[in-house]
């Protein structure tokens, strides 16, 4: 018998208020499991946040990071899928984002996986707290243009661009937006999208390669695993591609909006391990 895929976005749908896997959905997840279930997330957090926010839990088919640019095993192994950004797209989106006045990041990517995040200034304050992790990966230059057709060779690196995206007040999602719906008229192909961080209450903005959305990369790991049908859970805007692309969706109470209107069922909030419970319960 061919088995159900459960794909679940993770922040504000299946990890708790404090941004972590609660001890409760990893033991539901568990069981689930355990009774035959493919359990998979996809999120924008790259793919060692998404891990780390994790904690010991490990889902048991490929789960898709960074907005869909990457699908990967938890077990291990190269990317099953990893997109990148054409170069000269790169810089045409860094610009459209400049020319916003909003300072963008820039993340790049190593044959090896490694990330570079590139940016220039550190004006809104979840721009500061965001790179306040102090993990090594964020780079500060004077302007993208030379480090992202250079790949790095300036600084005795090599990577690829992969991800132009910000976060900002709302007030400035309008201008961006509109900004990158021009340059994609004019022929720069790529993705892009804004929701909103359960978090902090601040907005992102990500300008993506084409092709790369959580809707296409949990359809590939659907069929990689060979379930007969796909179940998603998600809570924001940038969830809809996964909805779109799933048999049922269920959206978490604390939802916006726009992605009740067009989920199945609504079931209880985040902060009640609700999605892991539904998984658990749709196995037995």
């Amino acid at each position: 018998m061919r088995r159900t895929l459960f794909v679940t976005d993770l922040d504000g749908t299946l990890l708790g208020p404090n941004g972590r896997l609660s001890p409760n959905s990893a033991s539901l997840l568990a069981q689930a499991m355990e009774g035959g279930a493919f359990v998979s997330f996809a999120t924008s957090r790259s793919w060692r946040d998404a891990m780390e926010a994790l904690g010991s839990f490990l889902p048991n088919a490929p789960c898709v990071a960074s907005g869909g640019l990457l699908v990967a095993d938890p077990a291990g192994g190269p990317p099953l899928r990893d997109l990148r950004l054409d170069r000269s797209t790169a810089v045409a989106v860094a610009r459209a984002f400049m020319d916003s006045g909003v300072m963008s990041f820039v993340k790049c990517v190593a044959a090896d996986g490694r990330e570079r995040i590139l940016y220039r200034e550190l004006r809104h304050p979840g721009q500061r707290r965001y790179a306040s992790i102090g993990d090594g990966r964020f780079l500060r230059v004077d302007e993208y243009e030379s480090f992202i057709l250079s790949g790095g060779s300036s600084v005795g690196e090599s990577w690829e661009p992969a991800l132009i995206y910000t976060v900002e007040e709302k007030a400035a999602v309008a201008v961006v937006m509109d900004r990158l719906a021009a340059l994609r008229r004019q022929g720069c192909r790529f993705e892009f999208l804004s929701f909103h961080d359960p978090y902090t209450g601040h907005e992102w903005i990500e300008a993506l390669p084409e092709g790369a959305d959580k809707g296409t990369a949990a359809l590939f790991v659907k069929e990689r695993v060979g379930a007969a049908r796909m179940v998603a859970f998600g809570d924001g805007a940038n969830d809809l591609s996964l909805f779109r692309a799933a048999d049922h969706a269920v959206a978490v109470a604390n939802a916006v909006p726009e992605l009740k209107a067009v989920a199945v069922e609504v079931i209880g909030p985040a902060a009640d391990d609700s999605v892991a419970g539904y998984i658990l319960r749709m196995t037995r």
